[in-house]
């Protein structure tokens, strides 16, 4: 799949979902494209039934939505679900929830992202990572992303503690409760 150069506004629900099941792998290219206006997320990425998607998310704009900017679900179904890929360089605003959201929710389910040189301002939490009981094969790297003005910079949640999210050379300013939330273990709440 692939989605470049377009303009995607005012939408009642995602301005781009797309859904990998049925057990195959698939490639997904997002990149430079303003998505605005959205009653759901700007962009929603949903991997299930043992399937694979890898993604290059890059070079958006997305702003003005009801949730969030870009939320990945890697968590449902039978098999193993995995999601490789890298989100950069996009500018991210004025979403209720999360700039980038990424949940990744049962032991069958593997993550592997790396999150680079996002701009994301306005929004409740502008990095957020759930990786409750995900394989412990996940990995994530938060690397040179600019996050401001919103309640929480990043939140990251796993209840595995093998997995050890890298965050370097970020710049995290103007949050009104945490700069940067951790909570590791299985005891995290």
């Amino acid at each position: 799949f692939s989605l470049k150069n377009s303009v995607v506004k005012n939408c009642t629900g995602p301005g781009l979902r797309l859904t990998a099941s049925g057990g195959q792998n698939y490639p997904a290219l997002v990149e430079n494209n303003s998505i605005s206006e959205t009653g759901g997320d700007g962009i929603d990425l949903k991997v299930t039934n043992g399937s694979g998607l890898d993604i290059r998310i890059c070079s958006n704009v997305l702003s003005f939505g009801s949730t969030n900017g870009i939320y990945v679900d890697t968590s449902g179904g039978s098999g193993t679900n995995l999601l490789t890929g890298i989100i950069c360089d996009n500018s991210i605003f004025d979403y209720t929830s999360s700039g980038i959201n990424l949940y990744t929710y049962n032991t069958n389910s593997i993550s592997q992202l790396v999150l680079d040189n996002n701009s994301i301002h306005h929004v409740s939490t502008s990095l957020q990572a759930k990786y409750n009981r995900s394989s412990a094969d996940s990995t994530l790297e938060i690397s040179d992303n600019k996050l401001f003005t919103g309640l929480t910079g990043i939140l990251v949640r796993t209840d595995y503690t093998s997995l050890a999210p890298k965050l370097v050379n970020n710049e995290i300013h103007d949050h009104s409760v945490d700069g940067i939330r951790t909570e590791l273990g299985s005891s995290a709440s």
